[in-house]
Protein backbone atom coordinates (compact mmCIF):
# COMPACT_ATOMS: atom_id res chain seq x y z
CA UNK A 1 0.00 0.00 0.00
CA UNK A 2 1.22 3.40 -0.86
CA UNK A 3 1.86 5.87 1.85
CA UNK A 4 0.29 8.66 -0.95
CA UNK A 5 -3.35 9.18 -0.62
CA UNK A 6 -5.24 9.73 -4.50
CA UNK A 7 -6.02 13.51 -4.81
CA UNK A 8 -8.81 15.48 -6.66
CA UNK A 9 -5.96 16.31 -9.69
CA UNK A 10 -5.62 19.59 -9.05
CA UNK A 11 -2.31 20.66 -8.62
CA UNK A 12 -1.54 23.70 -6.20
CA UNK A 13 1.30 26.15 -6.25
CA UNK A 14 3.18 26.63 -3.26
CA UNK A 15 3.18 29.95 -2.28
CA UNK A 16 6.63 31.75 -3.38
CA UNK A 17 8.18 33.81 -0.62
CA UNK A 18 7.18 37.24 -0.73
CA UNK A 19 10.46 39.39 -1.40
CA UNK A 20 10.56 42.55 -2.94
CA UNK A 21 12.89 42.57 -5.92
CA UNK A 22 14.94 46.08 -5.82
CA UNK A 23 15.90 48.23 -8.95
CA UNK A 24 18.95 48.58 -7.95
CA UNK A 25 21.30 46.24 -5.57
CA UNK A 26 20.19 47.06 -2.43
CA UNK A 27 22.13 45.11 0.47
CA UNK A 28 19.18 45.54 3.18
CA UNK A 29 16.74 43.08 0.53
CA UNK A 30 19.24 40.32 0.87
CA UNK A 31 21.59 40.82 3.35
CA UNK A 32 25.61 39.71 1.48
CA UNK A 33 27.23 37.28 4.20
CA UNK A 34 31.26 38.70 4.26
CA UNK A 35 32.61 35.09 4.81
CA UNK A 36 30.86 34.18 1.39
CA UNK A 37 32.07 34.96 -1.79
CA UNK A 38 30.08 37.28 -4.28
CA UNK A 39 29.32 34.58 -6.38
CA UNK A 40 27.67 32.11 -3.54
CA UNK A 41 25.64 35.43 -1.95
CA UNK A 42 24.40 35.68 -5.20
CA UNK A 43 23.40 32.15 -5.84
CA UNK A 44 21.72 32.82 -1.99
CA UNK A 45 19.89 35.82 -3.37
CA UNK A 46 18.60 34.04 -6.37
CA UNK A 47 17.06 30.81 -4.17
CA UNK A 48 15.08 33.24 -2.12
CA UNK A 49 13.52 35.19 -4.86
CA UNK A 50 13.00 31.79 -6.73
CA UNK A 51 11.40 30.51 -3.76
CA UNK A 52 11.08 27.16 -2.15
CA UNK A 53 9.82 25.06 0.79
CA UNK A 54 11.32 25.18 4.26
CA UNK A 55 10.75 21.64 5.81
CA UNK A 56 10.22 23.08 9.37
CA UNK A 57 7.24 24.92 8.07
CA UNK A 58 5.56 22.11 6.72
CA UNK A 59 3.31 19.65 8.96
CA UNK A 60 3.66 16.22 8.82
CA UNK A 61 1.05 14.63 6.30
CA UNK A 62 1.65 17.38 3.44
CA UNK A 63 2.48 15.60 -0.31
CA UNK A 64 4.54 17.81 -2.27
CA UNK A 65 5.40 17.35 -6.27
CA UNK A 66 8.98 18.09 -7.08
CA UNK A 67 9.40 18.34 -10.64
CA UNK A 68 13.53 18.19 -11.61
CA UNK A 69 15.12 18.35 -15.00
CA UNK A 70 15.03 14.45 -15.41
CA UNK A 71 12.47 13.27 -12.89
CA UNK A 72 8.71 14.13 -11.34
CA UNK A 73 9.28 13.08 -7.31
CA UNK A 74 6.13 12.60 -4.74
CA UNK A 75 7.55 13.22 -1.39
CA UNK A 76 5.15 12.67 1.66
CA UNK A 77 6.35 14.59 4.67
CA UNK A 78 6.31 12.65 7.80
CA UNK A 79 8.15 15.37 10.27
CA UNK A 80 12.21 15.91 11.46
CA UNK A 81 13.31 15.84 8.29
CA UNK A 82 12.23 12.72 6.95
CA UNK A 83 9.95 11.85 4.02
CA UNK A 84 8.90 9.34 1.42
CA UNK A 85 9.97 9.58 -1.69
CA UNK A 86 9.46 7.90 -5.31
CA UNK A 87 9.43 9.33 -8.77
CA UNK A 88 13.20 7.75 -9.36
CA UNK A 89 13.04 5.05 -11.85
CA UNK A 90 15.36 2.47 -10.28
CA UNK A 91 16.39 4.62 -6.76
CA UNK A 92 12.90 5.09 -5.54
CA UNK A 93 10.30 3.81 -8.23
CA UNK A 94 8.27 2.75 -5.07
CA UNK A 95 7.92 4.98 -1.95
CA UNK A 96 10.89 4.67 0.13
CA UNK A 97 12.01 6.35 3.84
CA UNK A 98 14.60 9.24 3.37
CA UNK A 99 16.53 11.72 5.01
CA UNK A 100 15.89 15.46 3.60
CA UNK A 101 18.92 16.87 3.87
CA UNK A 102 18.36 20.05 1.38
CA UNK A 103 19.34 22.03 -1.52
CA UNK A 104 22.81 22.27 -2.96
CA UNK A 105 23.75 24.12 -5.81
CA UNK A 106 25.51 21.19 -7.20
CA UNK A 107 28.71 21.72 -5.01
CA UNK A 108 29.11 20.31 -1.28
CA UNK A 109 27.27 23.64 0.04
CA UNK A 110 24.10 22.79 1.45
CA UNK A 111 20.64 25.10 2.10
CA UNK A 112 19.74 22.49 5.43
CA UNK A 113 16.20 21.45 5.59
CA UNK A 114 15.20 23.70 2.06
CA UNK A 115 14.36 22.67 -0.94
CA UNK A 116 14.53 25.54 -3.08
CA UNK A 117 13.72 26.16 -7.17
CA UNK A 118 16.52 25.51 -9.12
CA UNK A 119 18.48 23.65 -7.02
CA UNK A 120 19.61 20.40 -6.05
CA UNK A 121 17.55 17.85 -3.94
CA UNK A 122 19.54 16.32 -1.35
CA UNK A 123 18.62 13.03 0.30
CA UNK A 124 19.88 10.05 2.18
CA UNK A 125 18.45 6.76 1.93
CA UNK A 126 19.12 3.70 4.77
CA UNK A 127 22.61 3.81 3.31
CA UNK A 128 23.39 7.09 4.19
CA UNK A 129 24.69 8.19 0.85
CA UNK A 130 23.73 11.76 0.13
CA UNK A 131 22.06 11.27 -2.96
CA UNK A 132 21.67 14.55 -5.56
CA UNK A 133 18.77 15.12 -8.18
CA UNK A 134 19.46 16.82 -11.06
CA UNK A 135 18.32 20.86 -10.59
CA UNK A 136 14.94 21.44 -9.38
CA UNK A 137 11.96 23.08 -12.11
CA UNK A 138 9.52 23.07 -10.09
CA UNK A 139 7.54 22.57 -6.28
CA UNK A 140 3.85 21.75 -6.08
CA UNK A 141 1.41 20.81 -3.53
Amino acid sequence: MSPFSESSGRVHRLPVEQMPVPKHADSRAIPAREHFTDAMNSKIAKSVLEGGVYLDNMMPGITLELSTQNHTYRILYVGQGRAFISGHPTLCPTPVLVKILGSTWGGSMIRNGYLGRGMHLEYQQASNVPITTSKILDIRL
